[in-house]
């Protein structure tokens, strides 16, 4: 088989485990950075470039997306999907996956378990939905923060109602 692995790095420990895997089975298999690739958008005849030469003839890509490309490597994986190559992720989970607020929606709505969220666009609701968050210590999340950054733990109500305030008045900045 023909495969591409799309990565930011491919000195990464688990790109390479990856590369490792396929040639050990005899695949011809190279590791492209998805930032690097141009898409060429026409009707029927899309086409996929990396250093100005078409991508063709792939018969599977492994996509390796970073939190910081998770928009540009969804693009680059739709468009290997509309030419008919097996990716083993497709685009659209990958982009419910990263959206916080969505993934807990869909995980929420299929019986999955998740832990109480509350969602709050208004500072007025807050003090009332806090309530609703109880026992506390809780835990407060930004939607956009990655890997635990934008995660605090509040202790009480007025501690939540403070952390939360302080996330407000930055978002208005």
């Amino acid at each position: 088989m023909n495969i591409i692995i799309l990565s930011r790095n491919a000195a990464l420990y688990s790109t390479q485990s990856l590369v490792e895997a396929a040639r050990r089975r005899n695949h011809y298999v190279r590791v492209i950075d998805h930032m690097m690739c141009d898409l060429v958008i026409e009707s029927g005849k899309s086409k996929i470039l990396f250093n100005n030469q078409q991508i063709q003839n792939i018969d599977a890509v492994i996509p390796r997306i970073g939190s910081t490309a998770t928009t540009y490597g969804a693009a680059v994986i739709r468009q290997f999907e509309s030419q008919g190559v097996f990716s083993t992720l497709h685009a659209e989970p990958l982009l419910k996956a990263r959206d916080k607020l969505s993934c807990l929606q869909i995980l929420g709505s299929h019986g999955i378990g998740v832990p109480k969220t509350i969602y709050v666009s208004n500072q007025y609701t807050m003090p009332f939905l806090l309530e609703e968050m109880e026992p506390y210590p809780i835990i407060i999340k930004l939607v956009s923060g990655t890997q635990g950054m934008g995660v605090i733990l509040a202790e009480n109500k007025s501690n939540a109602e403070s952390i939360l305030e302080a996330f407000m008045l930055q978002e208005k900045k």
